[in-house]
């Protein structure tokens, strides 16, 4: 998975390359469980907790932008401030995620 994800965190993706990059992990997970039904690694993601990649990358960026903005290095200071704000930007998503997460999980048992 981190071959996969390699430096996603410092460059923006766009939703043609986000579903490209989940078309390779459902595919890999199809080979893995001998399966070709969408449901079934659907669930695997689920009970295996292997998220979206969009949540993937979040969380990556996320810690790509705390180690950024607190950098020593003067450049990554001076940028510091842009940096916290797109990161606080994604705790608020991560938050909304988590909350229709654990809706989805509730739902199910």
């Amino acid at each position: 998975m981190s071959c996969l994800l390699y430096a996603l965190e410092a460059c923006p993706i766009n939703k043609t390359q986000e579903r490209s990059l989940e078309f390779t992990i459902n595919r890999v997970l199809m080979k893995i469980f001998c399966t070709v039904s969408v449901d079934v690694i659907r669930e695997c993601r689920l009970w295996f907790g292997i998220p979206d990649i969009k949540v993937l990358v979040v969380k990556r960026k996320k810690k790509f932008l705390m180690k950024y903005a607190n950098s020593a290095n003067g450049l990554c200071q001076l940028f510091g401030i842009g940096a916290l704000s797109e990161y606080y930007s994604y705790v608020h998503f991560f938050v909304l995620f988590i909350a229709c997460f654990s809706t989805t999980i509730s739902y199910l048992w």
